[in-house]
């Protein structure tokens, strides 16, 4: 909830409403998963993210979408995850 409020992401037209709507899914639908540890990531906050791929990866094809630079650098780094931009993802 803290990411999806960022100022940055107001200008894309983000309503308070679709978050909740967002978040309310993922309680309903998500599932529990133990990030595997890792240090892969430049940014040590980014690794519980990256851990939460690799946790599931071994499972379904994973992507993981971001904008975020720290991790946009591993871009084809790593087999079981395949990291795109939302562009990229939407396209």
């Amino acid at each position: 909830m803290r990411v999806l409020s960022y100022p940055r992401l107001v200008r894309y037209g983000i309503t308070q409403e679709a978050i909740d709507s967002f978040i309310k899914t993922l309680i309903i639908h998500g599932k529990m998963v133990i990030p595997k540890s890792t240090t892969l990531c430049r940014d040590p906050d980014d690794n519980e993210v990256l851990g939460i791929a690799l946790a599931v990866s071994d499972k379904s094809e994973v992507y993981l979408i971001s904008a975020d630079k720290d991790i946009l650098v591993l871009k084809g780094e790593i087999e079981s995850v395949r990291i795109l931009t939302p562009q990229e993802f939407l396209k």
